[in-house]
């Protein structure tokens, strides 16, 4: 889409500046000017879940990181890899015309998770506590209003993982 505006912002320079050298006005110069088209998609319901999915999934890489207790930079450098997934998926939710309840949910989503992946790396743990409640919730809302409850794969895996780790953890206290 970057590309495309790029070459018409170019071709549109190009024609102003040949305009210039001319004396007279063409009357049919007017006619020839490049023409933005906007597209649209319309993403399937199971499109729409790959996407769910992904923006999931760029939030669990980098908190199974932590989990491990890996270093800070490889958990902020997985942070950025899925801030930048994100708004790929973003881009292409702004492009669908489809399903528009859906559509917004995920807009939702997206912003909550990349909330979520900046406050991960920050210092200030009220704030991670609050951006992941609320990616949390709007994942959960999402799964069961329009997934059957299904979540992403990593996200039951890690959660296992660390309810698991939890009631261990828990027992060997008591």
């Amino acid at each position: 889409m970057l590309k495309k505006f790029q070459i018409i912002a170019g071709l549109a320079l190009m024609l102003t500046l040949a305009g210039c050298g001319q004396k007279k006005a063409n009357p049919t110069a007017s006619s020839s000017k490049p023409k933005t088209v906007l597209t649209t998609k319309q993403y399937t319901t199971a499109q729409l879940q790959k996407r769910y999915v992904t923006i999931v999934d760029a939030v669990v890489d980098p908190l199974d990181l932590a989990s491990y207790s890996k270093p800070t930079a490889t958990i902020q450098q997985a942070a950025t890899k899925g801030k930048q997934q994100i708004a790929d998926v973003q881009l292409q939710l702004a492009d669908n015309s489809g399903q528009p309840a859906l559509n917004t949910a995920l807009q939702k989503l997206g912003k909550a998770a990349t909330a979520m992946l900046t406050a991960m790396v920050g210092k200030d743990q009220a704030t991670y506590n609050t951006t992941a409640k609320t990616f949390m919730s709007q994942t959960n809302t999402i799964a069961k209003t329009y997934f059957n409850g299904q979540i992403p794969p990593k996200l039951n895996v890690y959660s296992q993982r660390m309810a698991n780790k939890t009631s261990s953890s828990a027992a060997s206290t008591n």
